[in-house]
């Protein structure tokens, strides 16, 4: 089974009469990743949404998985989604991490804490030197797993604390990166991220700031999309409960299934159909209420 994408972009025309230039208003954002970390094959896929159609009476492109540059489909290593990443007290002022992942190959995590974010090389994240490493530390190969950092590593380092951990004004500075790497895959997960505490509750998390990956010589801003387990790609195809059945539909119409993923918020609400109307009169994201720039449709085909 196979996928197509369709992508749209809305432009719009300026001038008078006989003036048929067309201008899209706002920059497309940079290529990212958009990454299903529910699916135990780890299935991602590459969308560049600078790729503009050649003419408005065009805007919906039908593609297959490689025909459009800045379209493909891509393998991930390792799948570790931000919502999984658990901060553990140890002490009054010492904690660990734990997380959960899906992996399809050997991959190493190396915590990083105290670095600089310097900028990109063709999309792959620089950093300062950290002030300490922890790791490379080997992880089991498996679907749904769980890692936890062993607390002796931690308590061997008194100045690795909550507040040293902890966000600060200065400029690109990362407290945490989590450092995945997959020699074989030629893969690298780096998630950035830092402590917060709630004054109200006294309560200490870890919040991600940014995921990026690189895959070969090219890194990509990793992009999570919203409501894609609930949508008609992550239902079997053999289903007939109807609860999960209500749950893939449009939010619009209720009867098509949700297919389209909406651009910049990601949020996958609508089939292709209410998204382009949406696109096209509206352009506000129903969920939301935040302008439409681009539409993505993902829809299952026939064939490898």
């Amino acid at each position: 089974m196979g996928n197509h994408f369709s992508s749209w972009r809305p432009c719009h025309s300026s001038g008078g009469a006989g003036n048929s230039e067309t201008h899209c208003p706002d920059p497309a954002p940079h290529q990212a990743i958009v990454l299903d970390t529910t699916s135990s094959n780890l299935y991602s896929m590459s969308i560049g949404f600078d790729e503009e159609p050649e003419s408005n009476a065009s805007r919906a492109i039908s593609i297959g998985r490689s025909s459009l540059p800045g379209v493909r489909a891509m393998g991930a290593a390792i799948a570790v989604p931000k919502s999984g990443i658990v901060l553990e007290l140890i002490s009054n002022s010492q904690f660990v991490l734990r997380f959960g992942y899906t992996s399809r190959v050997p991959v190493t995590v190396t915590f990083l804490f105290r670095q600089l974010h310097q900028g990109l090389n063709n999309g792959i994240p620089i950093f300062s030197s950290p002030e300490l490493k922890l790791g490379p530390f080997e992880l089991p190969v498996g679907d749904k797993l769980t890692y936890r950092l062993d607390p002796a590593e931690v308590s061997r380092h008194k100045k690795l604390t909550l507040s040293y951990c902890s966000f600060q004004r200065t400029h690109k500075f990362v407290p945490i990166l989590l450092l995945f790497e997959s020699k074989n895959a030629d893969y690298v997960l780096y998630i950035m991220g830092g402590l917060t505490n709630t004054e109200v509750h006294n309560e200490w998390s870890f919040v991600v700031t940014k995921q990026r990956v690189r895959q070969g010589k090219i890194g990509y801003e990793l992009q999570e999309v919203y409501g894609l387990n609930a949508s008609a790609l992550s239902r079997p195809g053999d289903s007939t409960d109807d609860s999960d059945n209500q749950q893939c539909r449009c939010v619009v119409c209720l009867t098509n299934m949700k297919d389209t993923i909406i651009m910049p918020c990601r949020h996958m609400c609508l089939c292709h159909e209410c998204a382009s109307a949406m696109a096209h009169n509206h352009q506000f994201c129903p969920i939301c209420r935040r302008q439409i720039s681009h539409i993505c449709q993902i829809s299952q085909a026939g064939g490898p």
